[in-house]
């Protein structure tokens, strides 16, 4: 998760963004679709480190706030980032273990680019970025130059405008060729008091060719709209395969499977993990709004149903699962981050449990985490880690090893 001040106050503005089950279609329910209980393989798997990786790094690998992506052409793979002084994204080779290039945003006169929330790279030619508080959406080029821009304020299937570019980096913004259409996650426009707000869409598909958006789907576990406030644990989260679109949330360990064409709702799998408590709790109730302080204890304190990874030439799927932590001071959260426990749960690509691995405290720091071909790339740039290096990303490589 990307825990920022500007997202944080952004959503408290937006009265907490307590989001709840938004619909494309009111047969597109939890009403409609039964949670499945998660199958367990009779194959059990252990994660064996197998590699360590160390990069030097414009960027501060060790900060909460950082927006980076893989990227992956003809074989290769490499670790990117965003810098925000510089305005650049920079390309790191997971083979070289170097920098290979720097894309440095264009700023000047009526073409420039402003800072992404989130970007996409397609080719060196063809980098998608994301701006949440304007709506643009930027193409531009290996020189950070302009090709194309798109104000996202088309109507959705329904002739709603009442919806902004939400901007959680969990989700999968993402270009596909074939389709000529991106995603993108929204946030409502509308007073989370009406009944409006709970029935519009959290996953838009744009058409970019078209402009118009062909799908809008996906929605918030009824545990949001009941049971209140769950801030800082209400972004949605995306990983996109051949076959399904996996959605997921914070605060709930349910997996939502997408058709990837169509955007029907098939499937919900209610995988729990072993280390989380067996509830996540709502911050408070609705009509209230928690303060800043509050909100920050209460993600310390939560346990948080994290990303989602998924590669087609990897055998397995990955769901990371961050432990609560004792809120200590308001000065000690910043470095608290690296007193979390982390486990990692494993599937098969049918969605079958082998495993879920409780990791060492004080190694890893699994906000900086990659899926390629090769294995599960964690972050060892925890501040509590001997080995821990201020001007490296360093990731220990982890492959699935049959117990």
């Amino acid at each position: 998760m990307r825990v920022n001040q500007k997202s944080i106050l952004s959503k408290v503005i937006l009265l907490s963004l307590f989001f709840s089950y938004a619909c494309t279609s009111s047969s597109d329910s939890e009403e409609r679709v039964s949670i499945s209980e998660m199958n367990i393989s009779k194959n059990k798997y252990q994660l064996i480190p197998t590699d360590t990786l160390q990069i030097k790094v414009d960027s501060m690998a060790k900060v909460d706030n950082y927006l980076y992506k893989l990227y992956e052409n003809a074989g290769e793979s490499w670790f990117t980032d965003y810098d925000e002084g510089k305005r650049s994204i920079h390309f790191y080779s997971l083979t070289d273990l170097k920098k290979t290039k720097e894309v440095k945003l264009n700023e000047d006169g009526p073409n420039a680019i402003e800072d992404p929330e989130n970007y996409y790279v397609h080719n060196l030619d063809s980098i998608f970025t994301i701006s949440y508080e304007s709506g643009m959406i930027y193409l531009i080029n290996d020189k950070g130059e302009l090709k194309n821009k798109w104000k996202v304020d088309y109507p959705l299937p329904n002739h709603s405008f009442d919806y902004e570019i939400g901007a959680s980096v969990n989700f999968t913004f993402e270009y596909s060729y074939s389709k000529q259409t991106i995603h993108f996650s929204v946030i409502p426009s509308l007073n989370a008091n009406e009944q409006a707000y709970f029935e519009h869409p959290l996953i838009a598909e744009l058409n970019l060719s078209t402009k118009k958006i062909m799908h809008y789907y996906a929605k918030y576990p009824m545990m949001y709209q009941k049971r209140g406030l769950f801030t800082t644990l209400d972004e949605v989260g995306m990983a996109v395969t051949p076959q399904f679109d996996i959605v997921y949330f914070m605060a709930s360990p349910n997996l939502y499977l997408y058709n990837s064409d169509n955007k029907e709702l098939l499937k919900i799998i209610n995988a729990k993990s072993k280390y989380a408590k067996k509830e996540i709790e709502p911050i408070t109730k609705f009509g209230t709004q928690p303060e800043l302080n509050q909100q920050r204890k209460y993600y310390i304190e939560a346990d948080v149903y994290d990303k989602v990874l998924f590669h087609n030439k990897h055998p397995y799927i990955y769901r990371i699962i961050k432990l609560g932590s004792e809120f200590k001071t308001l000065e000690g959260t910043i470095t608290q981050n690296d007193d979390f426990s982390y486990s990692v749960m494993i599937f098969t690509k049918d969605f079958e449990l082998v495993n879920e691995v409780l990791l060492p405290k004080h190694t890893y720091k699994p906000n900086i985490v990659l899926l390629t071909e090769k294995g599960l790339l964690l972050s060892l740039n925890n501040g509590k880690n001997p080995s821990h290096l201020e001007d490296m990303i360093q990731f220990a490589v982890l492959e699935p090893q049959k117990l």
